[in-house]
């Protein structure tokens, strides 16, 4: 859907890679546009590893969200999500290939 590519990338990401577009959670403060992770775990006072963890909560509770308003496991939005990122690759990929 919107940010959970994005936020599933900052989990592999070393400490220093630049975290944005993110949609923050109940608890959390809207990241700043290109903060990174050190920056943005030094605002809320944790560690990165702490800031992951709570970043993944986030990401699973969204994803239980949006399973449940569409009637789903979370297993076939993931499934869904994957194809829809699968459609956009596909996409930018004709597009640069016919440039």
């Amino acid at each position: 859907m919107f940010a959970i590519s994005a936020m599933s990338s900052a989990f592999a990401a070393e400490p220093s890679a630049s975290v944005s577009n993110q949609a923050p959670g109940k608890h959390a403060a809207s990241p700043k546009k290109g903060a990174t992770l050190e920056q943005l775990a030094a605002e809320k006072g944790v560690t990165i590893d702490e800031l992951k963890a709570q970043m993944e909560q986030e990401r699973q509770a969204k994803l239980e969200q949006l399973a449940a308003e569409k009637g789903i496991t979370v297993d076939e939005k993931k499934a869904q999500l994957d194809k829809k990122r699968g459609n956009r690759d596909d996409a930018s990929k004709t597009t640069s290939a016919n440039q």
